[in-house]
């Protein structure tokens, strides 16, 4: 990972905002067990959304494919919205989440209201990589609100997530 790219991941990254008073405490297993799915050995979030939660373009050396997700710090979904979104997918213009539940869009998991038979190929993204269960989806809703929706990275989240002595957690110790 170049310093470049990190320096950019947390632009305006800098600053925590506290849980709002009456916040529920955070199953940390949970959590735990949704950011193992988040990382590229998982469903590969990070590809699109940024180790950060921020999104980005994918600008590794390896790639100049654009790969862009929205910022998950900057989200405003509910629980229940980002359920679905996980699991059904979505298509807006270019930019594409792939579905992560095998059973979505049919009567068992409806997506947005339809199921395949009465949505449009258009409307139905392809699966992801790794199909996700419904308690891996939670679990990754969880890491996800616990650490990004309405927060920046923090130094204690980033070496938990690459290790406590990480390299990539540098501009954090600053």
């Amino acid at each position: 990972m170049n310093s470049r790219w990190i320096a950019a991941a947390l632009a305006g990254a800098l600053m925590l905002t506290p849980l709002a008073a009456g916040a529920q405490a955070v199953d940390q297993a949970q959590a735990d067990a949704g950011m193992e799915l988040f990382k590229p050995t998982g469903a590969n979030c990070e590809m699109c959304h940024a180790w950060t939660g921020g999104g980005r373009w994918n600008d590794t050396p390896f790639s100049t494919v654009p790969a862009t997700g929205p910022s998950l710090i900057t989200s405003t979904m509910t629980r229940a919205q980002m359920i679905e979104v996980i699991g059904c997918g979505s298509v807006r213009g270019d930019a594409v989440m792939p579905r992560y539940r095998g059973d979505a869009w049919t009567q068992q998991f409806p997506c947005y209201g339809k199921v395949g038979t009465s949505a449009t190929a258009d409307e139905r993204p392809i699966p992801g990589e790794r199909q996700l269960t419904a308690a891996q989806i939670e679990a990754m809703v969880t890491f996800i609100q616990a650490v990004y929706q309405g927060k920046t990275m923090t130094l204690a989240n980033c070496e938990k997530y690459f290790g406590p002595k990480s390299k990539g957690c540098n501009l954090l110790r600053k």
